[in-house]
């Protein structure tokens, strides 16, 4: 009576080929679902800060940021008026506050203004 039996060497090849397609079909899905939660074009954005974090930020007093808000520095209230502040939105602050200060001292240089005392 002739059997069909295949030698240990067939199996163990029939067994990896499965074990190759199951991780390649694996591999596929891993990475088309990593493309779903992180798409390429995706951009991490950075919160939003309270006027006292901001303030705490530029090294100014809250009261300060208020002040300077509402002679026009820096963005515009929003429509619910809880005002918050992007890190652009600090750094310009820094930069305006940065750059009135070398204004300032350049005009105390030159005689124009008197030193503070």
């Amino acid at each position: 009576m002739p059997t069909s039996t295949k030698t240990l060497d067939e199996n163990v090849r029939d067994l990896r080929s499965l074990i190759n397609a199951d991780a390649a079909e694996l591999s596929t899905r891993l990475r088309a679902q990593q493309l779903r939660d992180f798409p390429p074009a995706a951009q991490k954005s950075i919160r939003r800060f309270s006027p006292a974090e901001a303030a705490r930020f530029i090294g100014i007093a809250e009261g300060y940021l208020r002040q300077l808000v509402s002679e026009g520095k820096g963005p515009p209230a929003p429509p619910n008026s809880r005002r918050s502040y992007s890190i652009e939105d600090i750094d310009a602050l820094r930069s305006d506050l940065d750059q009135a200060t070398l204004d300032e001292l350049a005009a105390i240089g030159r005689g124009d203004v008197a030193a503070p005392t």
